[in-house]
């Protein structure tokens, strides 16, 4: 795994050998569709209850049970194309089958995928194969562009090659180099099968990779570290990995007009350096209210500590969560540590926050934004903001502080995460729609939050009854096994790891003894 991160450009490369075998593409449970209709047809055409999305993608394979009339599809496996949420069709003629009665269950199949991946240096030079796809295109608005950023990094290790060095941090000589070895690469007459070449030049985008590359923001640090981390987990297997190059750049961001780039001495050179003195000093006296300290909390919190936001003589960062934090959240909350479970997640990570930028102004609140809290979220509260971002892990949190934002004409940063999946959308009054104009899907997992502090479906009772019950006959039998080994010795690490923590003591010894219970 080969990755870099350039200014506002960057790229993951992947090879994983010349026969990798994929078990699961998408690390999902296999789904299942009630189907309500199915074609007499080549290809037949699959229809599923109009109340669920089916969710299956294209190239799914789907095995059919339990159909009445057209029994001869049962137990047989296709694969599918996806025509919209509530159908899609088969590989498969059906035209000599029995007519479709009523029921059926449609069950996604994991079928191993063998697939292969060419080495770097040949795929600097042909990134194309007949075994392999596109290349990756995360922004279908920019149509082609992975294409000129294959070329234009070409460009860049040249110019390294040649000059041992990264173009200059703003330097337009050395822009101009690496826009003409762009023209030069693309313009080559070399055949070589696989190779990539653009009919239209955009030396601009070559020269932007060139003026920037020195320079990194922690933002797109994170974004490519998350990327790099995910391709690590995926050679087990497991989800489907990047076949082979990822680029993507964000240019658009960058300011119109006159912009003064001249660098400090300060820690926030580098977002100088592209975004100009202008820019960092209105990101430093923002006002903003973040909702939730969670997982999303965390990173935001982080982000805004080292980029500098909210730590001008103006701005001022509040944020609230009325949750503690959970030995359960450790593994993903990444400001929290063991010494913090029981303590209040708001207050913890606005402290850590703290820490990586003293000029931080931060105010930590523990309530939840809700009509019963809007003493303290009153007009001169939401009137005195100037964006709000939501890290919540719930719907109904979520159309609240929407219709906050609405009513009060404020920018709404939204985001949200369910295993690898994401999503953002970023509301700006009289722009663009709001969160509440569109309605997600419906929530197929509980956030735990939720199922700790406000259970309020019967679903989340039941869960909450089985995460009970693996804390009384899973968690308390190993207890009770390590103490039974050595009881004075378990004794003295509880103590030690909770002396801070009466609280939790406390409930470790009832743990225990709740065990002691069932075994009398």
């Amino acid at each position: 795994i080969y990755a870099g991160n350039l200014g506002l450009y960057g790229f993951t490369f992947v090879d994983f050998g010349s026969s990798f075998t994929v078990f699961d593409a998408t690390g999902e449970d296999p789904r299942t569709a009630i189907i309500s209709h199915i074609t007499n047809d080549n290809p037949a055409q699959v229809t599923t209850h109009e109340e669920k999305r089916h969710g299956f993608l294209d190239g799914d394979h789907i095995r059919f049970k339990e159909v009445e009339g057209m029994t001869e599809i049962n137990g047989q496996t296709y694969e599918i194309t996806v025509l919209s949420p509530i159908a899609f069709t088969i590989k498969g003629d059906t035209t000599k089958f029995g007519k479709y009665e009523r029921n059926g269950l449609a069950e996604q199949v994991k079928i191993p995928q063998q697939i292969e991946f060419k080495s770097l240096e040949a795929s600097l030079q042909a990134p194309l194969g007949k075994n392999l796809p596109p290349l990756e295109n995360p922004d279908l608005d920019k149509w082609g562009r992975p294409e000129h950023l294959h070329i234009a990094f070409n460009a860049l290790l040249d110019f390294v090659e040649a000059h041992g060095a990264l173009p200059r941090l703003n330097n337009a000589q050395d822009a101009e180099e690496v826009a003409s070895l762009y023209e030069k690469i693309n313009s080559s007459t070399l055949d070589i099968e696989g190779r990539v070449k653009v009919d239209e030049l955009k030396p601009e985008l070559a020269k932007n990779i060139a003026l920037f590359a020195d320079a990194q923001t922690s933002c797109h640090a994170a974004f490519w570290g998350g990327i790099v981390a995910q391709e690590v987990v995926k050679f087990t297997g497991k989800f489907m990995p990047i076949r082979q190059w990822l680029h993507y750049e964000t240019f658009e961001s960058l300011p119109e007009g006159e912009v003064n780039r001249q660098t400090t001495g300060c820690r926030y050179d580098d977002l100088i350096a592209i975004y100009g003195q202008a820019f960092q000093e209105k990101l430093m006296n923002l006002k903003i209210f973040l909702v939730g300290a969670g997982a999303l909390g965390c990173e935001f919190i982080k982000q805004f500590a080292l980029t500098g936001m909210c730590c001008g003589p103006k701005g001022k960062l509040t944020c609230t969560d009325d949750d503690n934090i959970e030995i359960s959240n450790l593994n993903r909350q990444f400001l929290f540590r063991m010494e913090d479970v029981k303590k209040s997640k708001s207050e913890t990570a606005c402290k850590v926050g703290k820490t990586m930028n003293k000029d931080l102004n931060i105010n930590p609140l523990k309530l939840r934004v809700s009509p019963e809290n809007e003493q303290v979220f009153n007009d001169d509260f939401w009137e005195g903001l100037d964006c709000v971002t939501n890290a919540v892990d719930n719907v109904k949190a979520r159309l609240f502080v929407d219709s906050r934002c609405v009513f009060y004409g404020k920018h709404l940063f939204e985001s949200g995460t369910l295993g690898t999946k994401c999503n953002t959308q970023v509301v700006i009054p009289h722009k663009t729609q709001s969160y509440g104009d569109s309605q997600d899907p419906a929530e197929e997992s509980i956030p735990l939050c939720t199922l700790k502090n406000f259970p309020y479906q019967i679903e989340h009772t039941i869960q909450w009854a089985r995460d009970f019950f693996e804390g009384v006959f899973v968690e308390g039998p190993n207890e009770y096994q390590k103490y039974s080994e050595n009881p004075a010795k378990y004794i003295d690490m509880v103590k030690q790891e909770f002396k801070q923590q009466p609280n939790l003591l406390r409930s470790r010894v009832i743990l225990i003894f709740s065990f002691f219970n069932l075994l009398a």
